[in-house]
């Protein structure tokens, strides 16, 4: 299943770190605690994949979340 997710905010942790925070889409989006999503994005005109964990908790947390570090 695809779902498109909008960046509202970004809070740089550290000087190697960032967290990425998403608009909870309108369709209920259900997911678990350590759960992996896939993200794509485009890098100079090519679409790159990676997977990454979300550290937003699903039934706390409003707004979705993951942390890159790189």
């Amino acid at each position: 299943m695809e779902t498109r997710l909008l960046i509202t905010d970004i809070n740089r942790s550290t000087h190697d770190s960032v967290t990425l925070f998403f608009e909870q889409p309108d369709e209920q989006f259900i997911y678990f605690p350590g759960q992996h999503i896939a993200i794509t994005a485009s890098v100079k005109g090519q679409p790159v994949t990676r997977t990454y964990s979300f550290n937003s908790a699903p039934l706390l947390d409003k707004r979705l979340a993951i942390t890159i570090k790189r």
